[in-house]
């Protein structure tokens, strides 16, 4: 594929889905009798000697693929977008992990849920990654109905600030070391993006300068916020309405275009957007798995890069 100039195409028929977005709440309880969440110092341990790839399976534009919790092998979704770690929490209690019930919500497209606190979840990604750390509990169970896999963990942002993520969807791995410790060879048919202070990265949307988050736990393409819509898409566009699924199961409408013009760096194309009802800082939207899938990409977010790898 020419990095230069490129398509994407999404098969209609499926539904495209949303992770839910933390609101208000940190990533673990500082005492149980307070019910205050702080941030915490999780220690993470790297596989060495007998370290290897993960296979991965791209779940209808998502990137999933098998962690360990206390155990039990589970399905683990990578989210940059997820403000922080999230397991099941019918999971965690079969487990007998311990759960502090309604610490904060989680904000989903129409409306938000009940969060739990599940504390010290014993975490791996077998020979790679193992750490313990506290967890935001939610119901993922019509999430992982809709996906037709039993989600076990949303692995979110707080793990891209501190390692790099290398995609391999020619492959279908996923590489997980220190920053700075993933270096692709860069060719003339390779991509490097660098990201903004605020971890955005800068492109065009038909021909006007945009700056965007990465969320893989959204599997659309490009989405761009509802205030922004009508400064990027022509009123005359060919648009519809589709329907999508949050990480909460419940579905609402959207409304999407077949293609606009984007560059991103080298890369030039076109590709699919739809209107997001998230509101952003800042930023005018977010590009999805959909475009990243297309490539072999590394998220190294404390090198502050993302390499792009056509297949």
């Amino acid at each position: 594929m020419n990095l230069r100039r490129f398509t994407i195409f999404l098969c209609i028929f499926l539904l495209p889905f949303q992770v839910a977005r933390a609101q208000g709440v940190g990533t673990a309880p500082s005492d149980s009798t307070t019910g205050e969440l702080v941030q915490q110092d999780v220690k993470l341990s790297l596989a060495q000697k007998e370290w290897a790839p993960t296979p991965i399976d791209l779940l209808r534009g998502g990137i999933f693929f098998k962690g360990n919790v206390a155990g039990k092998e589970v399905w683990v979704l990578l989210d940059n977008g997820a403000e922080q770690t999230f397991i099941d929490v019918n999971l965690a209690r079969s487990l007998g992990l311990k759960t502090n019930d309604s610490h904060g919500r989680v904000r989903t497209a129409n409306g938000t849920s009940i969060q739990s606190v599940v504390q010290n979840v014993p975490f791996s990604i077998p020979r790679q990654l193992t750490f313990q750390a506290h967890m935001a509990g939610v119901d993922l169970s019509r999430f992982s109905a809709e996906i037709g896999r039993p989600v076990g963990v949303i692995l979110g942002r707080e793990y891209f600030n501190k390692l790099a993520f290398y995609v391999d969807t020619e492959n279908m791995k996923i590489y997980i070391r220190n920053s700075g410790s993933i270096n692709p060879k860069i060719g003339k048919d390779v991509a490097e993006i660098s990201l903004n202070d605020n971890n955005s990265i800068s492109m065009n949307i038909n021909g006007k300068p945009a700056t965007v988050y990465v969320d893989l736990g959204n599997n659309g393409a490009l989405s761009i916020s509802q205030e922004d819509w009508r400064n990027y898409i022509p009123v005359n566009s060919n648009s519809r309405s589709s329907v999508a699924v949050d990480a909460s199961g419940e579905k609402f409408l959207t409304k999407e275009v077949n293609s606009v013009n984007v560059e991103i760096g080298t890369v030039k194309g076109s590709m699919p957007a739809r209107v997001s009802k998230r509101k952003f800082s800042g930023v005018n939207g977010f590009l999805g798995s959909a475009f990243f899938t297309r490539f072999n990409s590394l998220f190294d977010y404390s090198a502050k890069r993302i390499v792009l790898i056509p297949h």
